[in-house]
């Protein structure tokens, strides 16, 4: 089981430099008492899992983006370029997996294709 509860707290203490997977779970530990009963978290093994950092990242966010042009120009015959700042946006530190996952959406629906064109330079259709 994983969970994105208090990914806010594990951010915020990560970035203020607390890097032991120990003490990150202690700041996490009041919400998930809160969230979850003790005889349920008295069988689980928890594991922090640290931020991945920015060499780590940037990879990945070219090959989600690459993935959206390449599906882009199957589908639609659009050629698309993104340009750094939008790679260096989705790398920013508090962004992570999510900011990648809000680029990466059904570009179908109507408010992620315009979030999409405002974010994506075209090169015409072929």
């Amino acid at each position: 089981m994983t969970t994105n509860l208090a990914s806010d707290v594990l951010f915020e203490n990560y970035n203020a430099g607390m890097t032991s997977p120990d003490d990150l779970f202690e700041q996490l530990r009041p919400y998930l008492n809160k969230y979850f009963r003790p005889e349920f978290l008295g069988r689980l093994k928890p594991i922090v899992f640290l931020p991945l950092n920015t060499e780590a990242m940037k990879p990945i966010v070219e090959m989600k983006l690459n993935k959206i042009k390449k599906r882009l120009m199957q589908n639609r015959k659009l050629e698309v370029s993104f340009d750094k700042k939008v790679i260096d946006d989705m790398l920013l530190p508090a962004r992570g997996q999510k900011r990648v996952q809000e680029y990466r959406c059904n570009y179908r629906s109507q408010a992620c294709t315009r979030n999409f064109i405002s974010n994506a330079k075209f090169y015409g259709r072929r």
